[in-house]
């Protein structure tokens, strides 16, 4: 399917329909879900520390209202990163890891289709 087809619903609907937070590895930043009301946020280097905190405590909630989080391929293959993960989120709230738009990510390229 095409670039805005449809196929990101495979984990968009699961986010919805469970309770946790799926993890979204994408090199795309895609916050459209946002003006429907989801609770969606994009980690990315260089954010401003107020949105990095925001997104902490959302990640250190019990229960927390975010639902989808998106992080580019840099940032989640970090080593800062999947520490802050397994130190603030706990297991059982990670519902989903779900690799989006892959082909765009240059290290794998069109070889990952």
């Amino acid at each position: 399917m095409p670039t805005g087809g449809g196929k990101s619903i495979c984990y968009q609907i699961p986010a919805l329909a469970k309770t946790g937070i799926v993890l979204v590895v994408s090199p795309l930043i895609v916050l459209a879900l946002k003006k429907k009301g989801i609770d969606a946020e994009y980690s990315a280097a260089g954010q401003p520390q107020k949105v990095k905190l925001k997104i902490d405590e959302e990640l250190k909630s019990e229960k927390p209202s975010l639902r989808l989080l998106y992080a580019t391929p840099e940032l989640v293959t970090s080593k800062p990163f999947i520490s802050k993960l397994k130190k603030l989120l706990p297991k059982e709230m990670l519902t989903l890891i779900a690799i989006d738009e892959a082909h765009c990510i240059s290290t794998w390229g069109k070889e990952f289709r």
